[in-house]
């Protein structure tokens, strides 16, 4: 009875030698960017995924739905959680370990229709100050209630918003985008590529919708992915740091960044600035 006794033990310390360790990654239904479908996850942030976890395969991969609060929530608290949608604060920094820039994205920029541009006699080709259009009379924007449009623009949106045209409107893009569609409303800001997805999925509905650069913000965004802020957030984070290096130059990762483009001048932005997304180190 020994002998099978020992043997048992000896193969279970070798199976839990070789076990793989896991790496929860956080998954969202963002589109087009990231749309979740049954065990998968589809859009230019699911192929990055998927590319990063074929990359990878010294780890076993878990893709969890989770809302952000959730996420950092966890990251907090140390466990093995990750995700790779993550812009960089210093707020973050303190709980968190980052990759080198792992993706370039274009920024949220101002959504309006074509007739309406023509209206203000703009440009659509020229980024527009978002602090003047806020100020314009017979004028009227719309903004999604509590939702935050990244740091840049809402410390704007702060000084600005009370003595502006803005409304805030507790509903979906959907609706919103229907609401400049109709002339209801004049403009909006959205990422270039959600508002282009929306759009699509409002149909019988003429009018065709244009982002404008919001002249005083980047027009692109870049984003990493975090990780715990431990021993093993940082060793994960180091070998993410090396298939990154190896990835980003290739012809199929820049065709993955070129995916949330709508128009030959935003790729022509992303291509710009392309060559200093790959050196960056931070």
């Amino acid at each position: 009875m020994k002998a099978p006794l020992i043997i048992i033990i000896f193969m279970f310390f070798s199976f839990s030698s070789y076990a793989k360790d896991v790496i929860t990654w956080q998954v969202i239904d963002w589109p087009p960017f990231m749309m979740l479908e049954n065990d998968s996850a589809k859009g230019e942030f699911g192929l990055l995924l998927e590319l990063l976890q074929k990359n990878l395969q010294e780890y076993d991969h878990i893709n969890l739905p989770m809302n952000w609060s959730r996420f950092w929530y966890n990251v907090e608290k140390g466990e093995h959680y990750c995700n790779i949608m993550a812009f960089k604060t210093s707020e973050r920094e303190k709980i968190a370990e980052f990759t080198i820039p792992f993706t370039i994205a274009l920024s949220n920029a101002i959504i309006m229709e074509k007739k309406t541009i023509k209206r203000l006699e703009l440009e659509e080709a020229k980024p527009l100050s978002l602090v003047k259009l806020l100020k314009m009379e017979n004028v009227k924007g719309i903004l999604i209630k509590t939702r935050s449009y990244t740091s840049p623009i809402d410390n704007l949106l702060k000084i600005h918003e009370n003595e502006s045209n803005i409304t805030r409107f507790p509903g979906f893009k959907e609706n919103a985008i229907l609401l400049l569609l109709a002339g209801r409303m004049d403009y909006m800001l959205e990422y270039p590529g959600i508002a282009s997805h929306m759009r699509k999925k409002v149909t019988g509905v003429p009018g065709e919708l244009v982002s404008l650069q919001i002249k005083e913000i980047n027009p692109i965004s870049i984003g990493h992915i975090a990780c715990p802020k431990n021993d093993w957030g940082k060793q994960l984070v180091g070998r993410i740091n090396t298939v990154i290096k190896r990835e980003k130059p290739t012809p199929y990762y820049r065709r993955l960044i070129e995916m949330s483009a709508t128009n030959k001048r935003e790729v022509q932005l992303i291509r710009n600035a392309y060559d200093g997304f790959i050196k960056a180190t931070e």
